[in-house]
């Protein structure tokens, strides 16, 4: 049967634990047994792990996700994820905020000004923190076709109203 590599299971569930922030222990279960369960004749390459998330530029996603695997749920860790937590000075501190977080059952709202604050902190490269930004201000979502019923013909203009409920937000 067609499945992920062990290489592409991590990042994928490591991506997927960010985009909640973290939220549920379970994520974090789920990325140590994946990188517990590698097997002599299927060892996680590593070395292809980071050279993917550095160009995808998550790789600190993928040091906190490790850093909170060996601090939440004190799993051992492999040489080469210690040494990806140590790559990023920032990688101890996102750590320790998610893992208060997560102890203390916070929940976040996709829409809300704090959870988009954690996201741009996750990004490490400056183009992408702006493509967030950008997709964040232009992208219409539930909050907008909630406060305003246009037919669909008309969908490209919840781009205005995002505007303007941001506007509100923001004054």
């Amino acid at each position: 049967m067609p499945c992920l590599s062990l290489e592409d299971a991590v990042l994928v569930l490591c991506l997927h634990a960010a985009k909640h922030l973290w939220t549920r222990l379970i994520w974090l279960a789920d990325i140590a047994e994946t990188l517990r369960s590698q097997s002599q004749t299927q060892a996680i390459d590593y070395a292809l792990v980071f050279a993917r998330a550095r160009g995808l530029g998550i790789a600190r996603i993928l040091g906190v996700s490790f850093w909170l695997v060996k601090n939440v749920l004190h799993a051992d860790l492999a040489k080469p994820a210690e040494e990806m937590i140590a790559s990023d000075s920032q990688v101890p501190a996102l750590g320790s905020e998610f893992a208060e977080r997560l102890a203390r059952g916070a929940a976040y709202g996709f829409e809300s000004t704090e959870y988009s604050r954690l996201i741009l902190k996750l990004r490490e490269r400056r183009g992408d923190r702006w493509r967030y930004l950008w997709r964040l201000v232009w992208t219409p979502g539930m909050g907008e076709i909630a406060a305003v019923r246009l037919p669909e013909a008309l969908f490209p203009l919840y781009r205005i109203v995002r505007i303007g409920r941001l506007l509100r937000k923001l004054y």
